[in-house]
């Protein structure tokens, strides 16, 4: 069961009833079944690491207080982080680990001494293993109880909404919330969640979906050129900017019917100005879990230097392997890494300051530039597949000028145009945002609202591609 399906639709309008009827003090046993059925639609079984996972950080917690004796302090980490990494490690990174490992023994003439463990990806088994790993944390420091109740926590760990691809919530925001749910459903949260639902439906069929048509086409082609490469860039940095920031709509659209608010995972990313200012607006829930779990311990910024910059590299390359395992999210991570630093490096030189009173749209499309660059690596298969559209972008240009513009290998429709047009029209309203001139179409008139609402709709059952409702976060 995917967000843009019926079948999720039918599941929210058959909670809705039951969240009324259900007494507040077992609001528990209703979540936790229905994030469990909502889950187990994927595949049962990983249902079951889901559990464990929950097991591990619970007992864990427990364990861990400050108050508690060293060595049970010890045994807790174990199992709350621990056994937690060690079930994610083995799921996602064994293979990656073995490849390499035989990449490495092979130059030797040695047989790869590693088995395979031939399973597929659990879905969202990254987010919620970061989820939980934050609450055992979180425990171990002081900075919040452990929760007693094991249905409570359970429900704060499994919540549908957010389980699959975030935001990955703390503890000490998500679990107070849901203990603390409205007896009834409000008026004021279904009209806001079924709006959030709708703009994330509409994102994500008619503008990532279409996007991923027009990118897919580029990406199939023996060698792209330079305005196809230029298109595979940008069109893919949209595309995945759409489709997450959809989800995270969905969710957090979902989370708002039953009077739950998640946190934001966006701030129009694409307004940054910079590398830095782009990280502070882009997957917020999973920068600041880095930040607070990783670069914060590491020392963050009371250390200088080669120190500091050891640091800033090791926190982007883990998010690259974060999401997923292969070496072209590990560039990824570093490229990310290599532009942070540089820009901070010019910082304080007039080169770096000559940069900073460049106009605001250059900025802006530069950083669009240099995140569409490391996006062709998130995007391809492979090194040599992303290396492989750079020099054919740069080769067929001096070797075939004439053919730099051409566009005739891409089959356009409709979808496609109609993708284009409101992307630009929804970067132009973020523009707006930026400069404090926001629409709040709460303001509008009813029939203004529903006209909204109704044209929404429209485009959704005119230019949506429904052929494709998986996320692209889902892989991760």
């Amino acid at each position: 069961m995917t967000f843009a399906s019926l079948g999720y639709l039918t599941f929210l309008l058959l909670l809705l009833p039951a969240y009324r009827w259900t007494p507040v003090r077992q609001r528990w046993v209703l979540f936790l079944a229905a994030s469990y059925y909502f889950y187990g639609c994927w595949n049962i079984k990983y249902s079951l690491l889901m559990l464990a996972s929950t097991l591990f950080s619970y007992l864990g917690a427990l364990w861990v207080a400050p108050e508690k004796p060293v060595w049970l302090r010890k045994t807790g980490l174990v199992f709350g982080v621990g056994l937690n990494l060690a079930m994610l490690a083995g799921f996602k990174y064994w293979n990656f680990f073995r490849e390499e490992t035989g990449h490495i023994v092979g130059w030797f003439g040695l047989a790869n001494p590693l088995p395979v463990f031939e399973v597929l990806l659990p879905v969202g088994i990254s987010f919620y293993t970061f989820q939980a790993l934050s609450y055992v944390i979180d425990v171990h420091r002081g900075q919040q109880p452990a929760e007693k109740h094991l249905g409570w926590y359970s429900t704060y760990h499994a919540f549908f909404p957010q389980l699959v691809a975030g935001p990955i919530e703390r503890v000490g925001h998500l679990l107070g919330q849901l203990k603390n749910m409205p007896a009834r459903v409000r008026e004021q949260d279904l009209a806001e969640g079924f709006r959030l639902i709708l703009w994330g439906l509409f994102m994500k069929l008619v503008v990532a979906d279409n996007l991923a048509t027009l990118v897919d086409q580029i990406a199939r082609l023996e060698h792209p050129q330079f305005l196809q490469g230029i298109i595979l860039m940008g069109g893919f940095g949209l595309q995945i900017y759409f489709d997450f920031n959809a989800y995270s709509t969905i969710a957090i659209g979902s989370a708002r019917l039953f009077g739950v608010n998640l946190m934001d995972n966006f701030r129009r990313p694409y307004m940054a100005t910079s590398i830095r200012d782009f990280w502070r607006r882009w997957h917020i829930s999973l920068t600041t879990w880095f930040r607070d779990y990783v670069y914060f311990p590491l020392g963050g910024n009371r250390v200088e230097g080669a120190r500091w910059a050891l640091n800033i590299a090791v926190v982007f390359v883990l998010s690259g392997l974060w999401h997923g395992a292969g070496l072209t999210f590990l560039v990824w991570g570093a490229g990310h890494a290599g532009f942070y630093l540089l820009e901070s490096a010019l910082r304080d030189r007039p080169l770096g300051q000559w940069l900073r009173q460049l106009p605001v749209w250059i900025r802006r499309l530069a950083v669009f530039q240099l995140t569409g660059i490391l996006w062709l690596f998130f995007r391809a298969s492979s090194l040599a597949q992303a290396g492989g559209w750079l020099k054919d972008m740069a080769l067929y240009t001096m070797v075939e000028p004439k053919r730099v513009l051409s566009l005739r290998s891409i089959n356009w429709d409709g979808g496609i145009f109609a993708a284009i047009l409101m992307a630009a029209f929804i970067l132009w309203m973020e523009v707006r945002s930026e400069k404090g001139e926001a629409v709040d179409i709460m303001k509008w008139t009813r029939l203004q609202r529903w006209g909204i609402y109704a044209l929404a709709v429209y485009g959704i059952l005119l230019f949506g591609r429904f052929g494709n409702s998986g996320f692209i976060y889902f892989q991760f």
